[in-house]
């Protein structure tokens, strides 16, 4: 048989099996849509013929095989279960966000084998995830947010090894967040929280090296905060509020730096670490921020100057970067600034005693008890290195009350 003759037999099959394909999913989205409130036909107007590339919220590659399906805010009614997903072999996104579709994810979703996307948020899907879901090889942004969905996670989505993203917030899900979570090593960003889930935070979550938000919050998860969550270096957001968490918040949330918004609050969790250098608000917020490293900068500052611990200085400050107020004791209020620093330090003389004023300055404004009257460490580290004003009088003559009111 000659070779023209093959290849031309094989583009005859191709050719066939391309239309038959296309006369599948037209036929299937036709099903769907006659089966659909009457209401979601005027969304669907567009849906006529046997061309389904020309539909709107559809789109084909060059073969006329459907990619994506977007119908994002159509408000549309009705189930997915007349849907034909066998018939979609080469669908990559399916978004559906925003409407009122309702009853259970079909198990025969995981026929979707070439499926990136799947968007079902802001629906009333209920029942569980189907653990067909597993299925999905190619999910990379799964998001289920704001159903009525139930159950527990399927294991399976352990499976998933190209998820990215991962959001199934707002549901009545429970059960125990599953340990095969800890092969997604591509996970950037995973939500749980407003749903009812229980029992120990996985060790294994400290396996998502990629993660860069976690939120659990909202849920009643119970025990430790695991300290495998050290090796989480480009977490951004950890929310945990909410829960039953207890015992101590482990010094590895110290050491993730990434780390910009953390909320441990409505816990019964307790502070680990020496309470004479965290921040006072941390006593019933249990939100750590910068402003928090900057209260503990102040405290270190004023030891290192003081040659001893300032607890006596700081329960003198009280809350507001303004003159010390009468109540102070008199002996701090006029206390000379040569009394308060190491007495076995030589007296400063010369520029000396404009930095040492200066950073006694700077230490006082950082241990504002409230946050709010704080620098950030950027202003901090931008008064280290600018030059430093002159002194009011002499340094033997200057006190704690002369550089308490003075601006950064």
């Amino acid at each position: 048989m000659a070779p023209s003759f093959l290849i031309l037999l094989l583009l005859h099959y191709l050719h066939a099996f391309a239309s038959s394909q296309r006369v599948n999913q037209t036929e299937s989205l036709l099903k769907w849509k006659a089966n659909l409130h009457y209401k979601s036909q005027t969304a669907l107007s567009s849906w006529v013929g046997d061309n389904p590339c020309s539909w709107d919220g559809i789109t084909c590659d060059k073969a006329g095989s459907i990619t994506n399906l977007n119908l994002s805010s159509n408000g549309l009614k009705g189930t997915l279960h007349s849907l034909d997903f066998l018939a979609f072999p080469t669908l990559m996104e399916l978004r559906l966000p925003n409407n009122s579709l309702y009853g259970t994810i079909p198990s025969s979703i995981g026929r979707l084998s070439q499926l990136r996307v799947l968007y079902l948020d802001f629906n009333d899907f209920l029942g569980n995830i189907p653990s067909e879901i597993g299925l999905l090889r190619s999910l990379s942004l799964l998001s289920l947010y704001g159903n009525q969905l139930n159950g527990s996670i399927p294991k399976e989505i352990g499976i998933l090894g190209s998820l990215k993203e991962v959001d199934l917030s707002n549901n009545n899900l429970s059960g125990q967040i599953p340990s095969s979570i800890g092969n997604l090593k591509n996970l950037s960003i995973f939500d749980l929280s407003i749903n009812k889930f229980f029992g120990l935070i996985p060790q294994e979550v400290g396996m998502l090296r990629s993660l860069s938000e976690l939120d659990l919050s909202s849920n009643n998860l119970s025990g430790p905060i695991p300290t495998s969550i050290r090796n989480l270096k480009n977490l951004s957001l950890l929310h945990l509020f909410q829960n039953k968490l207890s015992g101590s918040i482990p010094q590895e949330v110290g050491m993730l730096r990434s780390l910009s918004e953390l909320d441990l609050s409505s816990n019964n969790l307790s502070v680990a670490g020496t309470f004479g250098y965290i921040a006072p608000e941390l006593a019933y917020t249990m939100e750590v921020n910068e402003k928090c490293d900057v209260y503990s900068f102040g405290v270190v500052t004023m030891e290192i100057l003081m040659g001893r611990h300032p607890s006596d200085l700081i329960s003198a400050l009280l809350s507001q970067l303004a003159p010390l107020p009468s109540s102070t004791p008199p002996n701090w209020r006029q206390m000379l600034i040569k009394d308060l620093i190491d007495q076995r330090l030589l007296v400063p003389t010369g520029e000396t005693t404009v930095h040492v004023a200066s950073t006694v300055r700077l230490a006082l404004v950082c241990l504002q008890a409230n946050p709010q009257y704080r620098p950030t460490m950027r202003q901090v580290s931008q008064a280290l290195t600018s030059e430093r004003p002159p002194l009011p009088k002499p340094f033997s003559m200057v006190t704690l009350e002369d550089l308490v009111g003075q601006d950064l």
